[in-house]
Parts: structure tokens; C-alpha cells; sequence
């Protein structure tokens, strides 16, 4: 099946690359946080107080980002798949999977949101002459993790058609399971 293959491909490179290494970034980047924050001085402070809730922000959507595609969707999918590719009924997830969709959407816009956000009030993650070492270096992690969500997006992007034709094929194949079961039982009845 054309789609299992597309699909299985998406996960496995989003997944492992752009999961493990988002979520390393992010712990550099709130290691630098808390220490920049408390070693800033004005006029600095003025940005890196903001700077520093945004990132909080950020953290927890984008924790709740994959928390979504990890322990949801993406099982979800592959299980869904796989039931469709051994022929097995009922199929599962049919229900779960347009809203771990919608969740997935709704998490884009605010990621996306809060970096804009971050990078707005950072002049693009750039860091100002009289800034710390620390600070530059948080700057470039962001920005590092800006590119990084943007692949990720990419890759997104490119799951969300193969997951509606995958959704579309089980409900052909549920309403021609409910059909010939109709058939076998009118069958039965005469």
C-alpha cells in the first residue's frame, strides 16, 4: 500500500530526529534561560524577563506538541494502517484520529505564535553587543529550534494528506464491511 509507506516514512522521520532533537535543544535552551536571567542587567532585563515567560510558554506547548503526536496520533496511524493492510474489523482509531488531527493543527498555531513572539522581541535572535556570552548562545539555540519546528512543520505538512486519504480508505472499507455484513444477513433472513 502506497500510503503505509508514506506514512510509516513521515513518523519514523519526524519521530526520531526532529522529536529527540527538539527536545534537546529545549533543554539547553532553559538551562541558558534561568541562568541568563539572573545574570543580565538592565537594559537587558527589560527583554529577557519577556523573553524568559515566552520560553515557558513555548516549552509547555511544544511538550504538549509532541505529547500529541508520540502517545496519539502517530500510533494511532500506524495501528490504523496496519489493521487496513491485514484486512482486520472494526477498524481502530476511526474516531480518534481526525480529533489527534485537529489537536496537532491547533498546536502548530501556537508554537508557531510564540516563536514569532521570541523572535520579534529578540530583533530575530540576535544578540546585542553588551550581552553576555550566555545570552548569545540562547539566542542561537532558539533560532536553531525556530528551523527545527519549521522542518518539523514541513514534515507535518506533508502527513496531514496521506492521514486524510488513509481516514478516507477505513471509511470505504467500513461501509463496504457494513455492506456485504447487510447482504450476509438478508441472505440468512430468507
Amino acid at each position: 500500500m502506497h500510503n503505509q509507506l508514506a506514512i510509516s516514512a513521515i513518523i519514523r522521520c519526524v519521530l526520531k530526529p526532529h522529536h529527540s532533537l527538539l527536545r534537546k535543544e529545549v533543554e539547553r535552551a532553559a538551562d541558558l534561560t534561568a541562568s541568563v536571567v539572573l545574570e543580565q542587567r538592565p537594559p537587558l532585563c527589560r527583554t529577557l524577563l519577556p523573553l524568559h515567560r515566552l520560553f515557558q510558554e513555548f516549552r509547555r506547548e511544544l511538550e504538549d506538541h509532541l505529547e500529541v503526536q508520540d502517545a496519539r496520533l502517530f500510533p494511532q496511524l500506524l495501528d490504523l494502517e496496519a489493521a487496513l493492510s491485514a484486512g482486520e474489523r472494526p477498524l481502530p482509531h476511526m474516531d480518534d484520529v481526525p480529533e489527534a488531527l485537529r489537536l496537532l493543527k491547533h498546536g502548530r498555531i501556537a508554537l508557531t505564535s510564540v516563536l514569532d513572539e521570541m523572535r520579534e522581541l529578540t530583533h530575530a535572535f540576535t544578540a546585542p553587543p553588551e550581552a553576555c556570552e550566555c545570552y548569545g548562545e540562547l539566542l542561537d539555540i532558539l533560532a536553531a529550534i525556530q528551523m527545527e519546528i519549521a522542518s518539523e512543520m514541513r514534515m507535518e505538512s506533508m502527513l496531514f494528506p496521506q492521514a486524510a486519504e488513509l481516514m478516507e480508505l477505513a471509511r470505504r472499507c467500513e461501509a463496504n464491511a457494513r455492506e456485504h455484513t447487510s447482504k450476509l444477513r438478508a441472505m440468512h433472513a430468507m
